[in-house]
């Protein structure tokens, strides 16, 4: 059964750069699934604002489900526009956030998030608290990088989030890299925290459990219309 997920991307990113955020969601889906991009034109980026945005990325999910799309994910973790797309599109609609928030709600009974930036935590917190799993995040800390820079300084990023790491691990059983630029070192991290033969704490990547999450809903759609 093929499907095709696109994904959301809520900035303005060189061509190569689309490409590995596309690359890093194929590479944990099935092998019936075609993963596809989009990120905001040159145009809408010279007007957007926070109150733009999420008309933006309207548009653009618009013409990825006119063109086939099953679902689409939208790509940062805070997850801009997702009501405003959940409301206005047929398809399956997921922020990658939401997706990494539930599955550490519904896998761990304490759980902590480590993300870029204090804004982008204070969101992540909003969110959680909206979809009622607050009773679960004990925490979101932020190794304030941007995003934009983690690629680049990428030894920093993770020195950073294992320092947090190893300080929340004795008060929860899950963390959720809270970044899709941070989301790759969940294997890497798990290591870190290795206690005799197993982790400490297990490490989510939200990349991950979007993807799959994204199929599962397609899926139940197609078997229950």
């Amino acid at each position: 059964m093929r499907m095709i997920v696109n994904v959301l991307i809520p900035v303005r990113l060189p061509d190569w750069w689309r490409e590995l955020a596309v690359e890093r969601y194929a590479k944990h889906a099935s092998k019936e699934t075609d993963v596809v991009g989009i990120d905001l034109t040159p145009e809408q980026q010279e007007r957007v604002t926070d109150k733009r945005l999420p008309g933006f990325l309207l548009e653009n999910a618009r013409l990825q489900e006119e063109a086939g799309a099953d679902a689409q994910i939208i790509d940062c973790f805070s997850d801009p526009g997702l009501e405003a797309l959940s409301r206005e599109l047929k398809g399956v609609i997921l922020g990658v956030g939401q997706a990494g928030l539930w599955f550490a709600h519904g896998r761990f009974s304490r759980f902590a998030v480590i993300t870029s930036e204090q804004e982008t935590a204070e969101r992540i917190q909003t969110n959680a608290a909206r979809w009622n799993l607050e009773g679960r995040l004990i925490d979101v800390r932020s190794i304030e990088i941007p995003a934009v820079e983690i690629p680049g300084d990428a030894d920093r990023a993770f020195d950073a989030v294992a320092a947090w790491a190893e300080e929340l691990a004795d008060r929860v059983d899950g963390l959720v890299l809270g970044c899709t630029e941070l989301a790759e070192f969940a294997p890497r991290l798990e290591a870190r925290l290795i206690d005799g033969e197993d982790p400490r704490v297990r490490v989510v990547n939200p990349i991950a459990a979007a993807i799959r999450l994204a199929e599962l809903r397609i899926w139940f759609e197609r078997m229950h219309p």
